[in-house]
């Protein structure tokens, strides 16, 4: 990386970058060590880390981890056969807030066993763990996947984005990420498709300022606030419905699984 000579920014696409945890520490150790003076970005797992860890992290350069937290809840974590438990990720966020390394938590809302007080469960988790951003997305019941091997014990019916199970449907799930989008203010929502967590590293490599993006997304994310709460019912609907029509329409131009659930 130092022989290209312009890089200050790096982005490290295994969503595994921290197992096993030895190479991990033995990574950054490097990087400090040979002084590449780099901004790095990562997937990163607080259930595979410890302060040590995010230390080194800082020391290294890494500017900020997109953590897949996907609930709240523990009960859906489970369901989820989750190795990281809130704990962790309690954990883990506020270590990397004190080293100065931004976060991004990424949620999935309507996973089966997924109810109402699950939903309060992530936005309670949100608001008090604070990470700098976030975002939840619709779960996407997609064949294949080993929570297929339960669809009679969650009554699992549909496909893709238009789905239900015992608990809750995906028009429902909908109405929740609209909830958690109005109800938190102390992270700021990052929107899905085009605009997530990596632009940051590609707009600090064009000169914009984690503060100038910071800003940018708060006065973003106020506005559709005042738009979203203003939204009649009926046009709310509407919405959603012509959302999940456009989403199904794109699903169905995807590669098809060719792998069965284990």
């Amino acid at each position: 990386m130092q022989r290209l000579g312009n890089v200050t920014n790096a982005v490290f696409i295994d969503d595994t970058f921290n197992v096993p945890f030895p190479r991990f520490k033995q990574l950054c150790r490097m990087m400090i060590r040979k002084k590449y003076n780099l901004n790095w970005f990562s997937y990163f797992r607080c259930s595979n880390s410890d302060e040590e860890a995010i230390d080194l992290m800082a020391q290294s350069g890494c500017k900020g981890v997109f953590l897949g937290v996907e609930s709240g809840s523990p009960t859906i974590l489970t369901n989820m056969n989750k190795s990281a438990t809130v704990e962790k990720y309690q954990k883990g966020i506020e270590w990397l807030r004190q080293y100065g390394i931004l976060t991004f938590a990424s949620m999935i809302t309507g996973f089966p066993g997924e109810n109402d007080d699950t939903v309060q469960e992530t936005i309670d988790f949100i608001r008090e763990t604070k990470p700098d951003y976030y975002r939840s997305q619709m779960w996407y019941c997609e064949p294949g996947t080993p929570i297929q091997n339960r669809r009679e014990e969650f009554n699992i019916q549909g496909e893709g984005f238009v789905w239900r199970h015992s608990t809750m449907d995906s028009l429902e799930a909908m109405d929740h990420i609209d909830r958690m989008f109005l109800t938190v203010k102390e992270s700021i929502w990052l929107p899905q498709w085009s605009f997530d967590f990596w632009i940051i590293p590609y707009l600090i490599g064009k000169g914009i300022t984690l503060d100038q993006f910071r800003d940018f997304m708060r006065q973003a994310h106020n506005l559709l606030t005042l738009e979203k709460a203003s939204l009649p019912e009926q046009q709310k609907r509407s919405h959603q419905r012509k959302y999940l029509e456009s989403m199904v329409a794109g699903a169905k131009s995807w590669p098809q699984p060719s792998y069965v659930a284990v």
